[in-house]
């Protein structure tokens, strides 16, 4: 295991690679501030993470490599949701911006509360484990014409390994069941999205729900209020032995998808 000095001394090797630079005495918090300073794109990138000691170092390092590379100015927010690792510990040597809750709030309760520290007109909810951002570049070329651009496990570009059987089994019956229940015309409601902020913001008022299930309620939402949307392949490398799903995860997102279908029925009648 990274102790977080390691991870510390890690990142300012990456920065000191990425701009040219030798100085071993600078702030890694000031060096990645100098060094994406001149860039042209900004977009704000909220990462919920709950005991994400061991994954979150890694990819924060390849965020701010693919980050340099494509001159997108970062506003990283850590949402550090209650836990009881070295998580933020890990956060702070990167010089994001961290969040701490007191008590979980879930993945979308915690994505809620980090817009709160945003700032750029697009708002990037990330998990905490993602080890590729080639998908950045396809995203920053669509961002003025789609309110959500979804990079898509589904996607006939994508590349995806290390889903086993039963989770892809798992991930394609929640799929179909929100196509079929939601009209959602988007191959993939979770993993990476890129929203407007302005957008955001205009639907958090009806979005109640703050597990796994959030996110999809985010997209459905949103469409309800005419985003347009837009999947691009993306490359993921998966990893099932640390994989967060389980059963109360299963059974909590099967209890809220007919609760939201109701919820949203009525809103639909009373409008």
């Amino acid at each position: 295991m990274k102790s977080t000095q390691a991870h510390e001394r890690r990142f300012s090797s990456l920065l000191r690679e990425a701009n040219g630079q030798t100085n071993r005495h600078e702030p890694s918090h000031d060096r990645n501030q100098r060094l994406l300073k001149n860039s042209t794109v900004g977009l704000d990138i909220i990462i919920p993470a709950r005991n994400e000691e061991l994954r979150l170092g890694t990819t924060l390092e390849i965020l701010f490599r693919s980050a340099t590379a494509l001159r997108v100015e970062c506003n990283i927010i850590v949402v550090d949701d209650a836990s009881t690792d070295k998580t933020a510990e890990v956060a702070s040597c990167y010089g994001t911006v961290l969040m701490r809750n007191s008590k979980r709030l879930g993945i979308c309760g915690a994505f809620k509360r980090g817009i709160e520290k945003c700032r750029n007109e697009h708002v990037m909810l990330c998990p905490a484990d993602v080890r590729d951002f080639a998908f950045l570049q396809d995203a920053i070329s669509l961002l003025g014409e789609y309110d959500i651009i979804s990079p898509s496990k589904r996607h006939p570009m994508s590349y995806v390994t290390g889903f086993s059987s039963k989770r892809w089994l798992l991930s394609n019956a929640y799929h179909r069941a929100i196509s079929l229940l939601f009209n959602v015309k988007t191959s993939d409601t979770h993993y990476a999205k890129i929203f407007r902020r302005d957008m955001l913001r205009r639907v958090l008022p009806y979005c109640q729900l703050n597990g796994a299930m959030g996110e999809t309620e985010l997209i459905v939402q949103m469409i309800r209020f005419h985003a347009k949307i837009i999947d691009i392949p993306v490359c993921i490398v998966h990893d099932e032995r640390s994989s967060k799903m389980d059963l109360q995860t299963v059974l909590e997102a099967a209890m809220d998808i007919p609760r939201l279908w109701l919820r949203i029925a009525i809103d639909n009648i009373r409008e």
